[in-house]
């Protein structure tokens, strides 16, 4: 009988779970209100993840990706599944042109892994278009701990949101299959429109 009253005293004093009220859109998007007057951008049957930075939501799908653990400017790094792409976001509230910030990119890479741009075979990759908004691309590789591994670099600034870095990394060789997460992933992106 005591377990029964403590079982019944623990759920009494535990907060009521928030039932979903409806669903509205904003800006293409799905949004789930809650009677607590939270909300979460709709993935598709799960909660998109908010940056703390930048106004900008990611869509991580558990049944493709898994929480890695992050360091320095990253927010984000999660890996596939399937353990054949990795995946790092690094947002900023600043500003760039298109223009500077593509350029930028290898130099901050090689400076990154102690190298030169001429070492780590910098290369444009296609752009994306989501959303109305272009992520330039860049592809290179890059040796860490001893072992090589290609990158492809989405990057996009806007007034509205800020400046995003979402990093892809897979062993050489498997770069078709960590393309096809890529575009899957910032397909799902979810950015507030420019000012």
């Amino acid at each position: 009988m005591k377990r029964i009253l403590f079982g019944l005293a623990a759920v009494l004093a535990s907060p009521a779970l928030a039932q979903e009220v409806g669903t509205v859109d904003w800006n293409g998007h799905p949004v789930v209100l809650k009677s607590d007057q939270s909300w979460y951008f709709d993935c598709g049957g799960y909660p998109a993840a908010l940056s703390q930075t930048i106004r900008m939501a990611f869509c991580f799908d558990p049944a493709v990706w898994t929480q890695g653990t992050t360091s320095g400017v990253q927010e984000f790094t999660y890996l596939s599944t399937d353990n054949t792409t990795g995946v790092t976001i690094i947002p900023d509230a600043n500003l760039y042109d298109a223009a500077g910030l593509h350029a930028a990119v290898p130099e901050s890479a090689a400076g990154n892994g102690n190298t030169t741009v001429d070492q780590i075979n910098a290369a444009d990759a296609p752009s994306l278009v989501v959303a109305g908004r272009t992520w330039m691309g860049t592809r290179y590789t890059l040796g860490v701990e001893g072992q090589q591994f290609s990158y492809l670099d989405y990057h996009a600034s806007g007034n509205g949101f800020g400046t995003a870095q979402v990093i892809f990394w897979t062993a050489p060789g498997d770069e078709a299959q960590a393309d096809e997460k890529a575009k899957a992933f910032l397909d799902k992106t979810i950015s507030a429109p420019d000012r």
